[in-house]
């Protein structure tokens, strides 16, 4: 008689849209976690929702100080053997890492090494680097832990921010649901990033907002930031007039491809 299966006892780390698709994600596949831990009050956070996907009680709920600091004597009372994280605004430091037998691994909407760090989708389509999505083992650095698997995300002309990062979730979805069986039997091969790549943080996409009306552009190059930037509800680009910031917005539609009739 064969001995039934360990169960594993997964810490999910989150905030935001994605983490609401990777924990959907786990509840299909009947995996339940644990704990989840979130973001503090009134930095975007979703901890309600999660919870209520994750099916837990208030008391297995997590949550980071305004530092990002995870409450150790927390985790150690869960025991936990693995970790998963996605869309968790803060860096893990490497003795909550430690806490994890089987490692914390990160879903990330980018087709790393390139655009680690913040708004990989709008980098994608400013920089015309790759886009996607992959799993990662987490380490001390940022994004920079070694890759289990990735998927690569055509960048179409009509994308724009929020178009672009609808299919990165979505690959990212198809990420885990392929690769968390492999994660809990340990069958699986890493492979270090590449010396390339690209690193952005917050601060960065906000110096490329303002467009100053008196600057030379290329067509293009204004279309790219117009459209990376556009992400309702959320502000983007904009110019100053009257004294005051005007924000914009870029509709793209492709026109339907006409089909040849035969005579």
């Amino acid at each position: 008689m064969s001995r039934p299966a360990k169960q594993e006892r997964v810490v999910f780390f989150g905030d935001g849209p994605l983490a609401d698709v990777a924990l959907r994600v786990l509840e299909r596949m009947k995996v339940r976690c644990s704990a989840i831990v979130v973001h503090p009050r009134g930095r975007n956070c979703t901890a309600g929702r999660l919870q209520a996907i994750a099916r837990l009680s208030h008391s297995h709920v997590i949550r980071v100080d305004r530092a990002g600091t995870v409450s150790r004597k927390r985790l150690n009372a869960i025991r936990p053997t693995l970790g998963l994280c996605a869309g968790f605004g803060y860096r893990l430091a490497p003795d909550v890492l430690a806490c994890f037998p089987k490692g914390v691994w990160n879903l990330h909407t980018s087709y790393l090494p390139y655009n680690r760090g913040a708004f990989p989708n709008v980098w994608a389509i400013l920089d015309k680097t790759p886009a996607g999505a992959t799993l990662h083992r987490m380490d001390a650095g940022l994004d920079t832990g070694p890759i289990l698997a990735r998927i690569r995300v055509k960048i179409r002309a009509w994308d724009t921010g929020e178009t672009l990062y609808l299919q990165q979730m979505e690959a990212a979805a198809i990420l885990l649901q392929r690769n968390w069986n492999r994660l809990l039997r340990g069958r699986f091969r890493l492979h270090r990033q590449p010396a390339c790549g690209t690193f952005h943080r917050r601060k960065d996409v906000e110096r490329t907002d303002e467009i100053p009306l008196q600057r030379l552009v290329r067509a293009g190059d204004l279309i790219d930031l117009l459209r990376a930037r556009t992400f309702p509800p959320f502000s983007g680009a904009w110019f100053r007039a009257d004294g005051r910031r005007i924000f914009l917005r870029l509709f793209l539609e492709p026109a339907i491809p006409t089909q040849k009739v035969s005579r």
